[in-house]
């Protein structure tokens, strides 16, 4: 099975689709005319039998409508000191996927 390690990472970032000065969301160019300046779906995606150690990251800004970690199938994250950013879910986890996550932090995901 793919494992991936992720140690003081930074995944995501304001670009197209950021929050102006008062916290509104902007339109994702992905959306509009220029398909290829929009943000990524998900910051990670994680599926089948996959896992993801991730430590002392940040995940933020991840597509409007989708997560910062997604874990589909049998996918599993591990989450330690990590903190999870204005993403639309911080972590979204199906019924055969398993999260743990450890001293983290989740602020401003809808």
């Amino acid at each position: 099975a793919a494992k991936v390690v992720c140690e003081a990472c930074g995944i995501g970032g304001l670009e197209a689709g950021e929050k102006d000065e008062c916290g509104d969301w902007h339109a994702d160019q992905a959306q509009g005319a220029n398909p290829t300046k929009g943000r990524a779906n998900y910051g990670v995606l994680v599926r089948r039998n996959a896992s993801v150690a991730l430590s002392e990251s940040v995940v933020e800004c991840t597509g409007l409508s989708a997560a910062g970690v997604r874990l589909d199938d049998a996918g599993r994250v591990h989450a330690r000191r990590c903190a999870f950013l204005a993403n639309s879910v911080g972590i979204m986890v199906d019924d055969k996927a398993s999260a743990l996550v450890e001293h983290s932090t989740f602020a401003d995901n809808d």
